[in-house]
């Protein structure tokens, strides 16, 4: 790390933060409690190494996760990322980018016989356990501990203690027939965990 300046941008930016997010964060471990330090605000990268809003430079052994393995602000990365917004983004259907970059992982992977790209790790796991369900011709269940998602093939749910649970194969009772009789799980509930308002996000699955 490598100090540049004296202002206290960064200060006031964590403030404004807190003002809107729990913590001044979007994920609990951006906090650095657990490392008794106030949150970092970074502003750029570029190669290994990450300025915050005063220009302190550090070295980033992260590398969001293994998604930068190029480094950050790579010309190559950042040209075809301007080629390909061009054409859009975000098209909500099957693009031919989608289909060579699953050609290039099988290729590098020749075990792979099908692969499925999801957005978040929640959609990864339930696609799992979907998975499993007609692999094993087992009636599996999935909990989620305090959000409820659902779509047209899949749920997960909280249910309210005496709540009546729905017949339908994974669908709680507040959805309407007609995503109850296309979802694949049954939702179930902790009797330890606590309530918490349903929130329904609906989206077209592939």
């Amino acid at each position: 790390m490598t100090p540049t300046g004296t202002s206290s941008r960064t200060a006031a930016l964590v403030g404004r933060a807190e003002a809107l997010f729990p913590g001044g964060v979007n994920s609990p471990v951006r906090a650095f409690r657990a490392v008794s330090r106030p949150p970092l605000v970074l502003e750029r990268g570029r190669g290994p190494e990450v300025w915050d809003a005063d220009g302190r430079r550090y070295i980033d052994y992260i590398g969001s996760w293994g998604a930068s393995i190029l480094g950050h602000a790579d010309p190559a990365v950042g040209e075809a990322l301007e080629q390909a917004t061009r054409n859009g983004l975000a098209l909500g259907a099957t693009h031919p980018l989608e289909i060579e970059l699953g050609e290039l992982i099988r290729a590098a992977m020749p075990s792979i016989e099908r692969l499925r790209f999801t957005s978040s790790g929640t959609e990864a796991v339930m696609s799992a356990l979907r998975l499993a369900r007609a692999a094993t011709g087992r009636d599996l269940s999935s909990s989620s501990p305090a959000r409820t998602t659902a779509t047209p093939t899949r749920c997960s749910s909280k249910r309210a203690p005496g709540s009546r649970r729905t017949r339908s194969r994974g669908a709680p009772a507040f959805l309407p027939p007609s995503l109850r009789r296309r979802s694949s799980f049954r939702s179930t509930t902790s009797p330890r965990s606590r309530w918490h308002s349903p929130s329904i996000r609906i989206g077209s699955l592939p």
